[in-house]
């Protein structure tokens, strides 16, 4: 499937914040490394063939990202996110995060 539209970034300083992130009451921000929440308006959708598409089995939730970020607080995630490269402007030239990151407003 290929969903085009318009992606908007809503970060955590944002009023609207808060009300995107009950979309995934299985998310905890807190442990969870979240910086913001992507709306994307769609344009179109186009499904596509899937002959080619292998079979795959869904074996479960991974953990990782969530006990890595577990241990971050803002400071020491805007220390990570400096040093490295396509983090304030993606590989195609467009902003990206914003660094200091905006503080949380939970």
């Amino acid at each position: 499937m290929r969903v085009h539209g318009r992606g908007e970034p809503v970060f955590r300083d944002d009023p609207r914040f808060k009300e995107l992130l009950a979309h995934f009451p299985a998310i905890d921000p807190w442990t969870h490394g979240l910086r913001a929440v992507v709306v994307v308006r769609a344009e179109l959708i186009r499904d596509t063939c899937g002959y080619a598409v292998p079979y795959m089995a869904y074996e479960g939730e991974r953990d990782l990202h969530e006990r890595r970020f577990a241990r971050e607080d803002d400071a020491s995630l805007d220390a990570y996110f400096t040093k490295k490269e396509h983090v304030a402007t993606s590989l195609d030239g467009l902003p990206g995060l914003p660094l200091p990151l905006p503080p949380s407003t939970m």
